[in-house]
């Protein structure tokens, strides 16, 4: 028996924490106004709130490790001291989870997966819900499973959206053995991290203590690197020979998980008797020999002689990381006229913020779950989507939640004279605030798009699309006005879900 509702909203990729200088999220007013908006709508009706993943963002505080299991807790309550921002969020959510018709549902992404541990996972129960009567309306999804409900006899399932990502996905397996071993006193087996979470802590962290935009430039495989690669040592934080001997455990980490996936022994699919990787064995990959480098800084010399973009020469499947990208533009020559066409094409070309475009999250979920799902709704891409009649499940919908954090898009305008250089100059900002300063040709480079995936029921009908809170978002009507978002629509099914 499933969960039924009469009102659905979702949310994701939160990223709580970190420096409070430096953190991503910044909006704690706007989303505690929403909650306490969807607190009212639990008064008189079935109402659940999901945040899809990625909640906290452990690998954003300092002194962050691969797996931060012993200072998880610690982490948890600093988001709650007084005179915090976020206190906010958690005093909304005590108000959602003491109404008796609300569900609130948390999820683990794959930058809070030390949420599955016993101490912190109680720590973030007791934060969000004030009573016993409170906590048994939580519904915390810490396993990779997802999360499934019915409105109106429509099924729907939620999921973080990490799940089929070969750079980010969980090996739930691992984290059991980590929480089976740490509550039998055993001796901890060191974690072995993702691709992903390798590239925060090892590339990224580092980058982004001088240069904060990395974490909110999208598309950020593509348009992250280069704009990296285009600045010396000094102000990138993080030297070639740095980048490549990371890069080597990096790719490595992101073929083993790739070929774990396809064999459905990672993520939710991840079973205890699942054998050990007898032939991947990652220690021994992360010693492999990266190749021929005189080979590739030869050809390219040839690549700068014929007047080609340097990465041209960099794999596709690779382009995401900044750190193999290095090898093809380390030579230092014509930087500028490679960074401006390199980007042009991103800017124009890209449609990471069309919420109707097809991308490879949607396609790996869409194709994973059942043709039975009606709604499929997930988060992770930091790209909020509207899909309908998904190729796997003619008439369903799929929608992406987006992310809460600031957002910075690429402008076609941006990339041409006389504002590239203003560009580069923004970009290359010391700080979150001069970032959030920053315009060029009278449009601010950092955007917020704080996306709710709404699905709601009014008599016969299920809706399902995004809205938007705005930036003066109030308890009783905290979404942007004006042209609706595109929503669509279900007659209510004869069968309902059990209640």
């Amino acid at each position: 028996m499933i969960d039924a509702f009469d009102n659905l909203y979702v949310v994701s990729d939160l990223h709580l924490g970190g420096r409070q200088d430096a953190a991503v999220f910044d909006s704690s007013a706007q989303l505690a106004a929403l909650i306490r908006w969807a607190a009212l709508r639990a008064q008189d009706s079935r109402t659940a709130f999901v945040i899809a993943g990625d909640i906290v963002d452990f690998l954003a505080f300092p002194g962050a490790a691969y797996f931060n299991g012993a200072t998880a807790s610690e982490s948890l309550l600093s988001l709650d001291e007084e005179d915090v921002p976020t206190r906010a969020v958690f005093d909304a959510l005590r108000l959602f989870t003491a109404c008796a018709q609300a569900t609130l549902v948390l999820m683990v992404g794959n930058h809070d997966i030390e949420l599955a541990l016993p101490e912190p996972r109680q720590v973030l129960l007791d934060l969000v819900a004030s009573d016993s009567a409170a906590l048994g309306r939580v519904r915390l999804v810490t396993d990779g499973s997802g999360y499934t409900c019915a409105i109106g006899g429509r099924r729907i399932v939620c999921v973080h959206g990490n799940e089929r990502d070969d750079w980010n996905v969980i090996d739930h397996a691992a984290l059991r053995r980590q929480i089976r071993d740490t509550n039998l006193g055993r001796r901890v087996a060191p974690w072995e991290p993702n691709a992903g979470t390798r590239l925060v802590i090892d590339v990224m962290n580092p980058v982004k203590r001088s240069l904060p935009f990395v974490d909110l430039l999208k598309p950020e495989d593509e348009a992250v690197p280069n704009i990296l690669l285009a600045l010396d040592k000094e102000r990138r934080g993080l030297g070639v020979g740095q980048a490549v001997r990371h890069g080597i455990a990096i790719v490595h980490r992101k073929l083993v998980d790739a070929r774990r996936i396809k064999s459905n022994v990672l993520g939710g699919d991840a079973t205890d008797g699942v054998p050990e990787d007898d032939e991947l064995d990652v220690a021994a990959l992360r010693e492999v020999d990266p190749g021929d480098r005189e080979r590739l800084y030869e050809a390219v010399e040839t690549a700068w002689e014929d007047d080609r973009v340097p990465m041209e020469l960099v794999p596709q499947e690779q382009a995401r990381l900044d750190a193999i990208n290095t090898m093809a533009l380390s030579m230092g020559i014509g930087v500028r006229s490679n960074l401006r066409s390199a980007l042009r094409d991103i800017a124009i070309f890209d449609q990471g913020f069309d919420p109707s475009a097809p991308d490879p999250t949607f396609r790996a979920l869409d194709s994973w779950v059942g043709r039975d799902v009606d709604v499929l709704i997930a988060g992770h891409t930091h790209l909020e989507r509207h899909l309908v009649n998904t190729p796997n499940r003619p008439g369903g919908i799929y929608l992406n939640t987006g992310t809460w954090i600031r957002l910075i898009q690429l402008q076609p305008e941006f990339i041409e004279e006389p504002f590239f250089d203003d560009l580069l100059d923004a970009l290359t900002a010391p700080s979150m605030a001069a970032l959030d300063a920053a315009s060029i040709n009278g449009k601010k480079l950092v955007v917020r798009r704080r996306t709710v995936a709404c699905i709601e029921r009014t008599g016969d009908s299920v809706t399902a699309g995004l809205r938007h809170v705005r930036d003066d978002a109030v308890d009783r009507e905290p979404f942007e006005t004006g042209v609706p978002r595109p929503h669509s629509r279900f007659t209510v099914a004869h069968r309902e879900a059990a209640r």
